[in-house]
């Protein structure tokens, strides 16, 4: 199975600015809205930080699958997002 066949390129980042939990899922959420099978990035953003209030998707060393079930996006929607380690700010997973 090919990655690629889930994510396009213009999907793929190395590099987040956002601070903390929130931030870091709305930067996703951003990044995600470049696809066009996004209806509303807002509704998307509203989705999937109150999933993240049921139970948290990080599952430790940094990793997090933010997701959510929303009729704001077409079909099924992935993301890549590859972040340097570091000890001064939390990730998704945290």
């Amino acid at each position: 199975m090919k990655l690629s066949k889930f994510c396009a390129e213009d999907l793929i980042s190395f590099d987040l600015k956002g601070k903390t939990k929130n931030e870091i899922i709305e930067e996703l959420v951003n990044i995600a809205s470049r696809s066009k099978l996004v209806k509303d990035k807002e509704e998307v953003l509203k989705a999937v930080l109150e999933r993240e209030k049921l139970v948290t998707t990080g599952v430790g060393y940094g990793v997090a699958f933010p997701h959510a079930k929303t009729k704001a996006i077409k079909g099924t929607h992935s993301l890549l997002l590859i972040q340097q380690p570091s000890h001064s700010r939390p990730t998704v997973a945290s």
